[in-house]
Order: C-alpha cells, then sequence, then structure tokens
C-alpha cells in the first residue's frame, strides 16, 4: 500500500469546469514520520490547481438594435436641413422642454454680468489667498506738539540748551515693521479659495 497518493479529475457541469482534488494520507504513526511531511507539501499545489479552474459565463444574446433608416426618418426635417432653426426645440412638440429652454432664456445672464461675476470671484480668491504666505506691515507715524509752560511737562518748554530743552515745540517720529506668516494648518483658506472659485 503506498503512504501517499493524490488523485485529480476534471468535470463538466452545465459550462463549468471544476476540479477536484483529493489527498489520501494514510493513519499518521511514528513508523512513517518521513512520509508525511511530503504530502503536507502536495496539499498546497492541490488547493492551486482547484483554484484555477476555468469558470465559463453565460452570455445573453445582444438585442436587436434600430436600423439607420428608422433613426433619420425620426427627426425633425429641420435638423436634416442643416443648422437647426433658431427655436428648433418646437419641432419636438415637447412641452416641458418648450418650458425648460424658455426658463433659462429669460432669466439667464448675458455674457458681460457672467464676466463680470468670473471677475468678481477672481478677484475675491485672490484677496483670500494673499493672506497665506509671509506678509510684511510698515508704519509709519509723526506728530508735533507744543508743550504748556503750566502742565506737567512745563520744564521742557522752555528754550534752554543748556538744560537740553529746545523749546515749546516738539516732534515726535515713530517708526513701526512687523513681519509674519500665517499657516494655513487647518485649510482654512484653501477651502475659502475654492469656494471662491
Amino acid at each position: 500500500m503506498p503512504l501517499m497518493y493524490c488523485h485529480a479529475k476534471l468535470k463538466n457541469i452545465s459550462q463549468h469546469t471544476v476540479i477536484s482534488a483529493h489527498l489520501f494520507l494514510p493513519d499518521y504513526s511514528p513508523m512513517n514520520r518521513d512520509s508525511f511531511y511530503p504530502a503536507i507539501a502536495c496539499f498546497p499545489l492541490l488547493l492551486m490547481l482547484a483554484g484555477c479552474a476555468p469558470m465559463h459565463e453565460t452570455r445573453q444574446a445582444l438585442s436587436q438594435q434600430t436600423p439607420a433608416a428608422q433613426v433619420d426618418t425620426a427627426l425633425p426635417t429641420a435638423l436634416k436641413n442643416g443648422w437647426p432653426d433658431s427655436q428648433w426645440w418646437l419641432e419636438y412638440h415637447d412641452n416641458q422642454l418648450t418650458s425648460l429652454i424658455n426658463n433659462a432664456l429669460q432669466n439667464a445672464p448675458d455674457m458681460q454680468v457672467a464676466e463680470q461675476r468670473i471677475q468678481l470671484a477672481e478677484a475675491q480668491a485672490k484677496a483670500v489667498a494673499t493672506q497665506d504666505g509671509p506678509q510684511i506691515d510698515f508704519s509709519a507715524d509723526m506728530e508735533r506738539q507744543k508743550m504748556s509752560a503750566e502742565g506737567l511737562m512745563g520744564p521742557f518748554a522752555l528754550n534752554d540748551p543748556a538744560a537740553g530743552t529746545t523749546g515749546p515745540w516738539y516732534t515726535n517720529g515713530t517708526f513701526g515693521l512687523t513681519a509674519g506668516w500665517h499657516l494655513d494648518i487647518w485649510g482654512k483658506n484653501r477651502a475659502e479659495v475654492t469656494a471662491r472659485l
């Protein structure tokens, strides 16, 4: 009696090819331990054979197509003669189509209004996009004031070069420079730019 043998056969059942594989192993015992490992090695091969079985699909017959001559006779005569009329949709005698096109023609904006809307949307998108990246701000302020001799700053109202005061008029200048970088970590500005376009 052999220690191991494999058996595989093909069946053709209702247009499906089936591979059935059988592996017959003897009883495991310490005496035939060396023959058990080759039998286990044969098992994946049988699984691959069963997985490669070709399957046939049942195909349905294609429905008969409408001949081109019938399609040509169904077209309105206005479309057969080249460029359609200015009210071509009336040839179809469809109330819903006529209503939709009339509504679109009455309520659609003209080309100038549409172009202005596009330019406005692009300008808004650019304004939002400028918030990203580096930003530099410069500010300057100049102030000239006269000090009163009777007030808190009275000593500075005197013109005494020895004391370091130059008179009642003083000019203050302030300059500022700020720099920053806005990081759009959560994508808020990107979403606003996308929404504007």
